[in-house]
């Protein structure tokens, strides 16, 4: 996450050049654009195993969805962000 909050303060261009278009954009009814990027990720779900075969416990492999939405004032300036994850 402390990646994608180094782009508070800065110009939408430069969230446009390092995470390149966003998936959909919105505008608020103040003028403020929401631009929203969508990843898909994959890790070991923490505290978690399945067994396989004769009870040989692994880790529990799971994907997740994480919207990301990039909340840019009138003036182009990234002023906020939300994460959720799906």
């Amino acid at each position: 996450m402390k990646k994608n909050t180094s782009y508070i303060g800065k110009t939408k261009d430069e969230l446009l050049l390092h995470k390149g278009p966003p998936y959909k954009v919105a505008k608020t009814s103040e003028g403020k654009e929401i631009w929203f990027y969508k990843t898909v990720r994959a890790g070991i779900k923490k505290g978690t195993t399945i067994s396989i075969g004769k009870g040989n416990p692994v880790p529990n492999i799971g994907t997740w969805v994480e919207l990301i939405a990039f909340i840019i004032d009138k003036n182009g300036i990234v002023e906020n962000l939300v994460i959720e994850v799906e």
